[in-house]
């Protein structure tokens, strides 16, 4: 993998677990207080971070496709 594609990715991992963090957040700031670790421990996989996953690994997924079937550069020899 050439080191452009791979800062890419890494860039793309990065806003991703960004988002999730903030996600999160977002939905324990927005909880009420609750009692039991477990009640909140089961809030943190709740509906909107799964559907953030998904619509994220989507994202990523076609553009990995348009980056696979778009004709690359030829790259100078070393």
């Amino acid at each position: 993998m050439a080191p452009e594609e791979t800062r890419k990715i890494r860039e793309a991992l990065r806003q991703l677990q960004h988002e999730v963090a903030s996600e999160l957040t977002v939905q324990v700031q927005d909880e009420p207080i609750r009692s039991t670790p477990a009640r909140l421990a089961g809030s943190l996989g709740g509906p909107a971070v799964r559907r953030l996953l998904a619509q994220r690994e989507e994202a990523l997924r076609e553009s990995a496709l348009r980056w696979v079937s778009e004709p690359q550069p030829e790259e100078p020899p070393i």
